[in-house]
């Protein structure tokens, strides 16, 4: 494959416990499996956004070409720390032998899926142990209202946003958008309200609906049991937290890519001192890097509502 994605890496790690657990994550989470990922050294990722292009021109014979210097706004992600500790009584562990690894698989499939969530609706400026995710990241152009005959109201989807909102993106790979909004796209697709619907496999062989040529990449529920992508969201028009959104984006090194540093790391701390219990450390060191501006758009501001063309 022409780039690497985080199922692929998970493979590569050490560790059966950490191998089975994030790859059995990935195969049941289309973000997770498909998103492009980068692995670095150190907490901290630095990269440049190509802001403004140097002007070109033509010239005559016997003359030179006007010089000019392209504008470039330098980012830094920061990593961070997402994980937990899994505690077993060294009791329940003799008496049901695995009742540990279980645990421990359990505990990487929650740090994994929590990743997700953070992926899409992470917030630095609430709770700065986090990093920005998409819906925070997104703005100005590459937001698009639910309907472009109204901007500034909340309204159903239409599918010219849609389409228009994907336009905007150089590159795109994917849409983004909840198992209630997949639903939504592909009724009106199937009414012949705009684009269509096919259904076929991915990269890794998993069943996946296409609209309109990309894959749709369906973001459900999190490690707490709670949709990521859900109508709880205040659209353009404020008031009520009642839409929802859809994204777009362009994966991979040169677009929207997840960060690691080494991947999840499993621990055994062994017995604590204080109380019979046995001890594991998981956690995983991740970021988010969003390297264009153009290469993730959102529709927002839908209400919960039969789509328009």
């Amino acid at each position: 494959m022409a780039r690497l994605t985080a199922h692929e890496a998970s493979k590569i790690s050490s560790g059966i416990v950490k191998r089975e657990a994030i790859v059995r994550t990935f195969e049941t989470s289309a973000l997770l499996r498909n998103i492009g990922i980068r692995n670095i050294n150190g907490d901290t990722y630095t990269y440049n956004v190509e802001a403004v292009l140097p002007q070109v021109g033509f010239r005559a014979y016997n003359q030179g070409f006007q010089s000019s210097v392209g504008t470039v706004n330098q980012k830094a992600e920061v990593l961070k720390l997402l994980g937990s500790d899994a505690d077993v009584d060294k009791r329940i562990e003799r008496n049901h032998p695995g009742s540990r690894a279980e645990v421990e698989r359990s505990h990487a499939l929650a740090i994994a899926l929590a990743a997700e969530r953070y992926i899409m609706n992470g917030d630095a400026t609430t709770n700065p142990a986090e990093f920005d995710g998409l819906r925070k990241r997104v703005s100005g152009n590459m937001a698009v209202p639910a309907n472009l005959n109204n901007p500034t109201a909340n309204s159903p989807l239409s599918l010219s946003a849609l389409l228009k909102a994907r336009d905007n993106v150089m590159n795109p790979t994917a849409f983004l958008m909840s198992k209630d909004m997949a639903r939504i796209v592909s009724q009106a697709a199937h009414a012949n309200l705009g684009g269509t619907i096919q259904i076929g496999k991915d990269d890794f062989g998993f069943r996946t609906t296409f609209f309109d040529g990309l894959p749709i990449w369906v973001v459900d529920m999190d490690d707490r049991g709670q949709r990521i992508i859900d109508f709880n969201e205040v659209g353009p028009a404020g008031g009520a937290a009642n839409t929802s959104s859809i994204y777009i984006v362009s994966s991979g090194a040169n677009g929207v890519t997840l960060l690691q540093n080494g991947g999840i790391m499993i621990e055994d701390l062994g017995e604590i001192h204080a109380e019979p219990i046995l001890r594991t450390r998981i956690e995983w060191q991740l970021g988010l890097a969003v390297h264009h501006e153009r290469a993730a758009a959102r529709v927002w501001g839908i209400t919960n509502a039969p789509a328009t063309a």
